[in-house]
Parts: structure tokens; sequence; C-alpha cells
């Protein structure tokens, strides 16, 4: 259907990254629309972007895109809330239309009373009352929720890179929040359910509740769960996810169906891929602890993964690059003392250029 509209070149490649956001997005409940309806909403956009097209400069036409794409959105949620489908508090509704927060050194914890909190110290914790009352590192802050409230009001936790934060839940689940992550939650869950979005890394320890299941929603996987402790990292925009099952049992649910992990067992999701294998999970779990823990693994591989949680360039050169690698990073140290100790053990040297770390073997 996207040959029907006609783009330029520079306005072709914007429009196809917003048709591959919203066919990754709007994935409601792993349902697809009958081929009329999505016919129908396509060819509305079309018709907009076309009318708006005539009349915009090309520097606006996507401003018209996404005013397009954004109705578009509405209308899907229509169809579904008009058929029972989900309702006003499906999770991945509210992680969409809250505002984003990009934020580079500071924690932001945003209230439901779009009251932004910026934290500054590292390692934080932040925890909610079973009233909804928000706590951080034991000081009050904010109001508490409503308890009979008759939808549910969503906060959201915004970690930036090189920090991390334990958030306590209000029905005491505990998840360990890595650095570039993002947290989508109600300060009083439902009382038959439970709900938050992640795009990043989290590690949860689930409280148990039978009469209430655990439900990890993202772009791509959702875990189920009524109580137990795992890993998932599912990023919006990477090709590779996963879940690490530390111990009770998960439900995995993909585009492609679901699937039950056993303890020390990892389902991996890469470019449509999907692979179940035993693994050693203190390799996935210790940064939590602020320990980077990596067996046999490339140099460059190893400095991707610090790229992400420095948020900071690194490259290898190919001779260091390929470099095999045993052992652990004390991510609790800055970048440069973290590259300083990998100098010592593996024959390389760094050095900084602008915003870049360049890393080359010694020769």
């Amino acid at each position: 259907m996207k040959d029907d509209l006609s783009l330029n070149d520079p306005e072709r490649e914007e429009f196809d990254e917003l048709y591959r956001t919203l066919s990754r997005k709007l994935r409601v409940e792993h349902k697809e629309l009958p081929d009329p309806e999505v016919e129908e909403l396509w060819q509305q956009l079309i018709s907009t972007v076309r009318s708006r097209k005539k009349r915009l400069r090309i520097h606006l036409l996507m401003g018209s895109v996404a005013a397009s794409v954004a109705l578009l959105i509405g209308t899907l949620f229509y169809y579904h809330t008009r058929s029972g489908d989900i309702d006003r508090d499906d999770i991945l509704h509210a992680a969409m239309n809250l505002n984003r927060v990009d934020t580079l050194e500071q924690i932001s914890l945003i209230l439901n009373d779009e009251k932004e909190i910026a934290i500054a110290e590292n390692n934080v914790e932040i925890e909610y009352t079973e009233k909804g009352e928000v706590q951080v590192n034991s000081r009050p802050i904010g109001e508490k929720a409503a308890e009979e409230a008759e939808t549910l009001t969503y906060n959201q936790l915004v970690v930036p890179p090189g920090k991390r934060t334990l958030l306590t839940l209000s029905d005491g689940s505990r998840l360990w929040v890595n650095a570039g992550t993002r947290v989508v939650y109600p300060a009083i869950f439902h009382r038959d359910r439970r709900e938050i979005y992640v795009d990043g890394e989290v590690f949860l320890e689930v409280a148990r509740a039978e009469h209430a299941p655990f439900t990890v929603r993202t772009g791509a996987l959702d875990v189920m769960v009524k109580g137990t402790s795992f890993n998932i990292l599912a990023r919006e925009g990477e090709a590779t996810r996963s879940v690490v099952l530390v111990e009770g049992m998960v439900t995995v649910k993909t585009a492609h169906g679901s699937m039950t992990l056993a303890p020390s067992e990892m389902l991996e999701v890469k470019n449509g891929t999907e692979r179940i294998r035993k693994v050693d999970v203190n390799r996935y779990i210790l940064w939590k602890e602020g320990i980077y823990l990596f067996d046999n693994e490339p140099l460059h591989v190893i400095m991707e993964k610090l790229s992400r949680y420095y948020g900071k360039r690194i490259i290898c050169d190919e001779a260091s690059g390929g470099l095999i690698c045993d052992g652990k990073l004390d991510l609790k140290e800055d970048l440069e003392r973290v590259l300083n100790g990998i100098a010592k053990t593996a024959p390389v040297t760094w050095k900084q250029s602008d915003e870049t770390y360049q890393i080359a073997i010694i020769r």
C-alpha cells in the first residue's frame, strides 16, 4: 500500500520510518484489524498526506504525515475500544500518549499530575506505598493516588545513561532499572491485573498475587507472570530483545506466539528469529549490582554495551575489536577509569577525540 503514495526520496525515507514505527507500535493485544478496515484507514492517511502536500512546502510535509499518523493511531484505538478488545487503561496506549522525556544527566520521575522531579543522585531508591504515596530515598514527595479511581493514572521513570535506579511499585514488586531505560506504570494497580511498560532493560522481582497476574509490555513482546524474578531487555529501535528467567515461570508472547521459560533459560528474539537456550543468569543480571560480567566475548561487543550504558560513542579498530575477553567491569566507576582498567589487562590503548572514544590495539 505504501507504493500508492507518491513521495520524493527524502520524504519517502522519513515516511518509511514512520510507517515501520506505526506497524511496530500498533500491536494491540497481538491482534490485527480486518483487511477492509486497514485499507480504509490507510487510504485516509494517503488522502490526508496528498491534500496537504499540495499546499505545504516539503520541509513542512512530514509534520502533516505525523499528524495523519496520529489520527490513524487514534482511529485504530477507537476501533478496538469500540469492539471491547482494550479499554482506556491499556498501558501501551498510555505509554504512547505520555510526553517523552529525553534526559541526559538526571533521573526523571514524572507523576500523574505531570509534575517532573529531577533526581541528581545515582542508585536512587524510589518507593510507592500501597496507597500510591511516593518516596525518594525515604523522603515523601507528591500526593497519593486516588485509590478508587475509575481509570488508572500513570507515572513514568526515565533513567539516563550512566545511572541505575531501584523502583518499588505499590504491590511490593521491585524493579532494578538500568541506564537508558523508560518505565511507565500506574501509581496503584487494578485489583485484578498489574501491567507496566518497559523500553530498555529492567530486572524484576514480582510480588506474588494469584488474583492479579503481572504483565510487562514492550513494543515487541509481552511477559506474563504471577510472582517470579527475571531480566528483560527490549529497547525500541534495536533488533535484539531478550528475557532471562532466574526463578519461577514466565510466559512470553511474541509476534509468533507464546512460549514458557524455565529457570536459567533465555529467550532471544533477533531480526524475527526466536531462540531459547540455557544460560548463566549472572551474566545477565549482575548489572543491577553495578557489575558487567563477560565470558568469551569480543571486545567490540563489550564496547557496544559500555557505549549504551554510559551514553558515549566508543569505536574499536578491526584488530582490537576481535580480541576475545573474559572478566568483569565495575560500572560504578566512570567510563575513563573503566577504559583504563581494560587497557591494563588487554593489549589495547584508548584516546578521546571530541565526544568519541577510540580503542586501538598496541602494535
